[in-house]
């Protein structure tokens, strides 16, 4: 029998948990009659690393011009911080 390392196990529940939410998206996707395309630039600043950061998102529908967002993250975080934070503030705005 061949052994699976932890590791292996770990790369293996990604890939499951990365289709389940792949076919839960596409099935609301499917079933949403409002569903309306959506497109966003969006950016996380750092000044140094760590530093000052911030974030920022112009989203873009089909019906309407960009609506552009934009907020403080921290006064001493990270560029991936600010990164995740931009991000983050798409997906709630688009909710």
């Amino acid at each position: 029998m061949e052994e699976i390392s932890v590791r292996g196990i770990a790369n293996i529940q990604s890939k499951y948990k990365a289709e389940l939410i792949k076919h839960q998206l596409e099935e609301y996707l499917t079933n949403n009659e409002t569903y309306e395309r959506q497109e966003s630039p969006f950016d996380g600043s750092c000044q140094g690393n760590p530093g000052t950061c911030g974030a920022g998102a112009v989203i873009y529908t089909e019906n309407h011009q960009g609506t552009s967002l934009k907020r403080p993250v921290a006064s001493r975080g990270s560029i991936l911080l600010a990164e995740l934070v931009a991000i983050l503030m798409v997906l709630e705005h688009c909710i």
